[in-house]
């Protein structure tokens, strides 16, 4: 029989393994929000840059630590990534899916900065979706929280998106003064993805924007060149390719709105060249097998929608690039217009002095 001592040493023995194995165990599962941040951010990144080979395998194995850790935080952090990488292959739909998930993993937490950032996103999707009342909708939500958080750089991205679904609804001078109040927090808090997509989307809104007088809109287009300038400096620097490759279509309109026609079709060559490159990329990335261990239903479901997104995108490759051809053919008749214009007048001028 043991004596009293051995019991309490035993028991105190027993405590300390306890507490060793508890503190080993939270170790453990620090490292592993740790390694999910990193894969998710590392993801993110790539997103931004069109890097998309290995986002899916990153986003994959973050969502199995996720899951293993039982964590709805980092389960929504991951799906609200999975869901932006859909939404830059223009896979909507997806995109949706996983973003209701994220929304769901985090609901109870009213006041959360993952749930307003999952609400801006899905609001940034329905826009696509031409889902207007409810993009507005949760847009409003993810505004409210983060209007209480007192967070300027997201209540900026709101802002922004908020423009963005006026200018679908061709509402463009409201979408304007959204786009114009975004940028200078933009610039101020560093956020240099955000701040080149404002300045595109003022660039675009400005040559849209019915003006009162020659002087108004020849002052718009200045203003709207300026702006995809400083877009496609900034775009270069930080291999925003996307961003790059759509600036110079804008660019294109813009030159061309100033009877530049050689300048408008350079530009419009590069976004040709920077569109099929770009294309292709997606095309590859949807026709890849996804598993995302789901049940069997689900994946089917999903392989079913990239199928479809996969033949849209090849649908719309070949429409593109039937509408760029027209707009070459089109501004290279301008080029020889302009040219052949030039040349008479030269040969008047001539005859009038002979």
């Amino acid at each position: 029989m043991r004596t009293p001592i051995q019991l309490i040493i035993t028991s105190l023995l027993i405590l300390f393994s306890f507490s060793l194995f508890s503190q080993e165990g939270e170790m453990e599962k620090q490292d592993t929000i740790s390694l999910i941040t990193t894969l998710q951010q590392d993801a993110y990144n790539d997103i931004q840059t069109q890097q998309l080979d290995n986002v899916l395998p990153k986003l994959i194995q973050a969502k199995k630590l996720a899951k293993e850790i039982n964590s709805p935080t980092h389960k929504a952090l991951v799906s609200n990534t999975l869901s932006y990488f859909f939404y830059s292959v223009y896979s909507y739909e997806l995109a949706a899916m996983e973003s209701t998930m994220a929304i769901g993993y985090i609901k109870e937490e009213t006041s959360s900065v993952d749930l307003a950032s999952a609400y801006n996103l899905y609001g940034l999707i329905l826009i696509k979706l031409k889902d207007f009342d409810n993009a507005s909708k949760y847009l409003d939500r993810a505004d409210k929280i983060f209007l209480a958080l007192n967070d300027e750089g997201e209540l900026a991205k709101v802002k922004y998106n908020k423009g963005l679904l006026a200018f679908e609804k061709n509402e463009i001078k409201i979408a304007l003064n959204y786009f114009s109040a975004a940028l200078p927090v933009f610039e101020a808090k560093g956020l240099k993805f955000f701040e080149g997509y404002a300045n595109q989307y003022i660039a675009k809104s400005l040559i849209l924007l019915p003006a009162n007088s020659e002087e108004e809109k020849t002052r718009n287009i200045n203003d709207a060149k300026f702006a995809i300038e400083k877009t496609l400096i900034l775009s270069q620097s930080y291999n925003y390719f996307k961003l790059e490759t759509y600036s110079y279509k804008v660019l294109s309109d813009i030159e061309e709105l100033q009877n530049n026609a050689p300048q408008a079709l350079i530009a419009l060559k590069e976004f040709v060249k920077n569109n099929d490159k770009l294309e292709e990329i997606h095309a590859a990335v949807l026709s890849k097998n996804i598993d995302f261990e789901s049940n069997s239903a689900d994946l089917d479901a999903i392989i079913a929608t990239q199928q479809s997104d996969l033949d849209q995108q090849q649908k719309s490759i070949t429409m593109n690039r039937f509408t760029t051809g027209l707009s070459v053919a089109l501004i290279m008749i301008l080029s020889l217009l302009t040219l052949s214009l030039f040349k008479n007048n030269n040969l008047r001028a001539r005859a009038n002095n002979l």
